[in-house]
């Protein structure tokens, strides 16, 4: 009997240890949870912050960094509607470092942001780099994405963030589609022919693709480049041959 007991006793003292240890693991997880939380919270608010600052006008009494905000139109390709859809990106540059995307409930892909990572890259390693480096794209999809794909954006996102630039402007007019490479080429994507009658279709005069996609549609000049620094040629001006961006003057 004593030694019964004594069983009974153990195994009772070894499920208090493992509950304790469960607990403790437990209670270490949520902390960690709760402390990566905060950090995502920290972070959303700094760039909250840098967002109100960069669409709040200063009263110029502040030596405060000079902001701007572009709109670019991309184009892309409505997989349920087959055909070819304007979509504007809005680009807000911010003091920091580093590129951020306002999702707005839509999910972007490995591919999409990987090409947003790279247009930044190219943007800020070209001859018109603007002078603040933290960037924050907004896209305006249709309400019924949920998801954003591929890579066909990347000209247009450089172009829209070298546009920021205190003195280079995007062109009327123009509007692109393509990817990019770390090294600034422009690489192939799809459905340009149906990405080609929606630009026209919007008002659009050229329509630049990448080189070897070049084709003939009526109503709209359709051209090929194979860099991003030959693109410039035709879809930026300075910023006396053209209308200024908006201008935002926010505090720091």
């Amino acid at each position: 009997m004593m030694d019964r007991n004594r069983l009974i006793m153990l195994i009772l003292v070894g499920l208090v240890i493992i509950n304790l240890s469960w607990t403790s693991a437990i209670y270490t997880n949520v902390s960690s949870l709760d402390r990566n939380v905060t950090e995502v919270q920290t972070t959303q608010n700094h760039i909250q912050e840098q967002l109100v600052g960069a669409t709040n006008v200063s009263n110029g009494s502040n030596a405060g960094f000079s902001s701007r905000r572009v709109t670019v139109p991309a184009l892309a390709y409505d997989t349920t509607a087959r055909e070819g859809v304007i979509v504007p990106f809005h680009v807000v540059t911010i003091a920091g470092d580093g590129i951020y995307t306002d999702t707005q409930e839509v999910t972007y892909d490995v591919l999409t942001q990987q090409s947003f990572r790279i247009a930044h890259k190219v943007a800020y390693n070209s001859t018109s780099a603007p002078v603040l480096e933290g960037v924050v794209i907004s896209v305006d999809t249709p309400e019924s994405w949920e998801n954003v794909g591929g890579n066909s954006a990347g000209l247009a996102t450089a172009m829209a963030i070298t546009a920021t630039s205190e003195d280079t402007q995007l062109k009327d007019g123009v509007v692109m589609t393509g990817g990019l490479t770390k090294d600034g080429e422009v690489t192939r994507v799809t459905h340009v022919r149906e990405k080609a009658v929606a630009a026209r279709e919007a008002g659009y005069d050229v329509f630049l693709v990448p080189y070897g996609q070049s084709l003939e549609i009526d109503g709209i000049r359709v051209i090929s480049v194979s860099s991003f620094q030959e693109a410039k040629q035709y879809a930026l001006a300075s910023g006396r041959e053209s209308e200024p961006a908006q201008h935002i003057r926010a505090t720091r």
